[in-house]
């Protein structure tokens, strides 16, 4: 069952969104004004984010933004919506995936909601690794999300098996994936799968990671000896 995370000011809308979405057949979550939006994306992971615009204090263009620059959820595709009449031609600067006017048409929305789900779906199915490699240079955000889909889990996996630490072994994904964009530009498919190379971006943060524990644990003792 397919997953949508619903940010509304208005409970209202929520609960009538809510309803009308999971009677469609999918699982809904729902979040007022927009404050704990990362938390629920986190917890709740969410296959589309129907996102409105005017969020009271907060703004629904600056959370996509924040989704789409952010390594572990920009691959969420992210529907905005709006009652302001005009407002879509002032998205030029704005990552979201998709747009829907309110009051909008239950059918639309369906529609824009699964083809979303179903765009990704097929990108994370056929394109492979050279393709996926080529796709960071002209479509660098796109295929960040793919690349994270894709390797995530067996790198997750890997890191978990070494540090036998779930939340350590999450900040060292985060830490390997934000590496592996930073220099995607040097990788070499002559030389090795994109999987090796992601395995020594994590090595690499694994090693730093120990190397602060080992520092920290020297200064601690040292400390101590001296208190004594």
């Amino acid at each position: 069952m397919a997953k949508v995370l619903v940010v509304d000011d208005d409970l209202e809308m929520l609960t009538a969104v809510n309803f009308l979405l999971t009677n469609s057949g999918y699982k809904v979550k729902t979040e007022y004004k927009g404050g704990n939006t990362f938390r629920k994306i986190k917890a709740f992971k969410p296959d589309v984010v129907l996102l409105d615009i005017k969020l009271g204090n907060a703004d629904g263009r600056n959370i996509t933004n924040r989704i789409k620059s952010n390594v572990t959820t920009r691959h969420i595709p992210v529907i905005l919506f709006s009652a302001i009449n005009g407002i879509d031609k002032n998205l030029a600067e704005c990552l979201n995936d998709d747009f829907i006017p309110k009051p909008f048409d239950v059918n639309e929305l369906v529609n824009k909601i699964q083809f979303q789900i179903e765009s990704v779906s097929v990108a994370k199915n056929t394109i492979d690794d050279q393709q996926l490699m080529r796709m960071f240079s002209y479509k660098p955000i796109e295929a960040s999300g793919f690349f994270y889909d894709k390797y995530s889990a067996v790198l997750f996996g890997y890191i978990l098996s070494i540090t036998k630490n779930e939340k350590q072994s999450e900040i060292i994904l985060i830490k390997t994936f934000l590496e592996i964009f930073q220099h995607y530009k040097e990788y070499d498919s002559k030389k090795q799968s994109p999987l090796v190379w992601c395995i020594g971006f994590a090595n690499k943060q694994i090693i730093e990671i120990y190397k602060t524990e080992r520092k920290l644990i020297i200064a601690e003792i040292f400390t101590s000896k001296l208190d004594d």
